[in-house]
């Protein structure tokens, strides 16, 4: 199990410092201890949520989830910008104020 910290993320976007992430071989769970809430997602999404953690840019996650799943640019790029904003509305990440 992987436990992650606060960084950026593209855009702006930093791991909530209420929130812990593990990481598992089917995916990833998010537990928000300030309200007391898990968030879960696959393989994919741990991927996505690991390299946004890292601060790598949105075409390096779409880049590295295309090459790894074989999946098109264009489709893995609208699905993570999706998933990205699936956790900033959900609290897992939010935005910084520069």
């Amino acid at each position: 199990m992987k436990l992650f910290g606060t960084k950026e993320a593209p855009a702006g976007l930093v791991t909530a410092p209420e929130v812990t992430a593990s990481i598992h071989e089917n995916g990833i769970v998010f537990f928000d201890k300030q309200q007391g809430v898990l968030f879960s997602s696959n393989r994919i999404g741990a991927l996505v949520w690991q390299a946004a953690d890292r601060r790598q840019s949105l075409d390096g996650i779409t880049a590295q989830v295309a090459r790894e799943f074989d999946v098109p640019f264009d489709e893995v790029a609208a699905d993570a910008a999706q998933f990205l904003a699936e956790l900033e509305r959900n609290g897992i990440m939010r935005r910084t104020r520069n």
